[in-house]
């Protein structure tokens, strides 16, 4: 949620979680922060006393097999959600009932949600992330850029992702973009590769043109047996 200042005073922001397919949930340690200071915390429902104008990051923590999905306005899957009040308002984080892979992934809002996942091979875990339906991972991202042609010289928005997802938001709905995933050459200083493999429906075209509201997922494998 994100508006326009209006002027000075206070207001109440709300931040609600849910559990995706219905239900509510609540107790969830949820942080108020500006740039790098926290703010104020609390237990959803939780309520903040925000200023105005003023620029917030909202973030919903996981607890045991309860893991953040995405904000209900946006259909964003990134767990820092920005928001700019101007009045009281109320945000919801949609909360998976098991680790992700296992709920109906959302719909970005005027955004693009991508998704990086292991080709299954016995050289490594089967998941970056450290929760995932398929096990646990290491905790590792890959990276993607967003870019405004095809030859990717202009450069929208860039981020990390893995089986929990990332999403580009903020993109207008008439525009074509091209999402390229990087590979990781040489990762982490040793001799093997990270390299992207094919799109979820086969493809391997690469940057892919996507427009807002599409979410597609990328797959990616090792070389050298990630040895």
């Amino acid at each position: 949620m994100s508006s326009t200042s209006s002027g000075g005073g206070t207001s109440q922001l709300t931040v609600d979680t849910q559990l995706n397919g219905g239900g509510t949930i609540t107790g969830l340690y949820t942080i108020l922060y500006q740039g790098k200071s926290v703010v104020a915390t609390g237990f959803s429902p939780a309520q903040f006393t925000v200023n105005n104008g003023q620029t917030y990051g909202v973030q919903v923590s996981d607890y045991n097999q309860y893991h953040f999905q995405y904000w209900q306005d946006t259909g964003s899957v990134n767990l820092n959600d920005t928001v700019t009040p101007t009045s009281s308002a109320a945000i919801t984080a949609i909360i998976c009932n098991g680790p992700p892979g296992t709920c109906p992934d959302p719909t970005p809002v005027n955004g693009v949600t991508f998704y990086a996942h292991r080709v299954q091979a016995s050289y490594w875990d089967p998941c970056f992330a450290t929760a995932c339906s398929a096990g646990t991972g290491p905790g590792a991202t890959m990276y993607f850029i967003l870019c405004a042609d095809a030859t990717c010289v202009n450069v929208v928005q860039s981020g990390f992702a893995n089986e929990r997802g990332f999403t580009f938001s903020g993109l207008s709905p008439s525009t074509t973009y091209y999402l390229y995933p990087e590979d990781c050459n040489a990762c982490h200083g040793s001799s093997h590769d990270v390299v992207f493999q094919n799109w979820g429906d086969g493809s391997t075209v690469r940057p892919l043109a996507v427009t807002a509201g599409t979410s597609l997922d990328a797959w990616f494998s090792c070389t050298n047996g990630c040895a």
